[in-house]
């Protein structure tokens, strides 16, 4: 009897030890269950997750309730990555600053340099050419758009009149700067084309570049200059 109750406890003690000694790998390759908490979306692995799939999906795996196909998972993380770029995408201030006023350089050096050139009146005669600078002015607008605009550009307890704290805010800011940017580029270089276009009509008679280059610089003293310049010469041919 005491060696058949001896024979027992060993066979007891051999099962307990095999069980300890298989448990901890099993444990290693399937785990336990775990939540993952992606931004919006809580998901929670129902099934055991073996060590090769926890490896491709990583420790922040994103994937809709039931899939546990690694392969679908990295593919549906890499899709909404894309998603969020683009609708999260920005002119960049600086880049758009740079970029706007490289853009006006040609049309000026053409008028400055080239002025009896066909090409550059055709090219002048067609507004056209300020379409780039239009669509990118749209561009900076929609970005710096904010829903109490007309309220800060026309404010209704001043009698719809503009006022300076309001026109501060809506160009606070680098994207509001670059905007006035832009819109000043458009203007000198539409006053600067009119300046060209008339000196070309008049076969420039008149000087005209140091007018083209003071509206690009200072916009509106670039068209008194222009209306004066005529006089000016006439009054020194007396």
């Amino acid at each position: 009897m005491i060696l058949a109750g001896t024979i027992v406890v060993l066979c007891v003690a051999g099962v307990e030890g095999a069980v300890a000694a298989i448990g901890k790998p099993l444990a290693g390759r399937f785990g336990s269950f775990r939540q993952v908490k992606p931004p919006g979306v809580s998901v929670v692995f129902r099934h055991p997750v073996g060590l090769a799939r926890r490896r491709a999906l990583g420790d922040g795996a994103r994937a809709p309730l039931g899939l546990q196909n690694p392969k679908v998972v990295l593919r549906l993380q890499k899709d909404n990555s894309r998603l969020k770029t683009s609708t999260n995408f920005a002119l960049d201030p600086h880049l758009t600053f740079r970029t706007a006023t490289i853009m006006a350089m040609p049309f000026y050096a053409l008028m400055l340099f080239r002025p009896r050139w066909r090409r550059t009146k055709a090219l002048m005669q067609n507004l056209y050419f300020l379409a780039p600078f239009s669509l990118l002015y749209a561009a900076l607008l929609k970005q710096s758009w904010r829903p109490d605009f007309f309220q800060l550009l026309l404010p209704p307890d001043k009698n719809f009149t503009p006022t300076l704290d309001g026109v501060k805010i809506l160009l606070s800011g680098d994207i509001g700067f670059v905007s006035a940017w832009v819109h000043l580029l458009v203007i000198d270089l539409f006053l600067a084309r009119s300046i060209y276009l008339e000196a070309f009509d008049t076969h420039f008679i008149t000087p005209f570049r140091h007018n083209v280059i003071l509206a690009f610089m200072f916009g509106p003293i670039g068209l008194l200059s222009h209306a004066l310049t005529p006089k000016l010469v006439a009054m020194f041919k007396r």
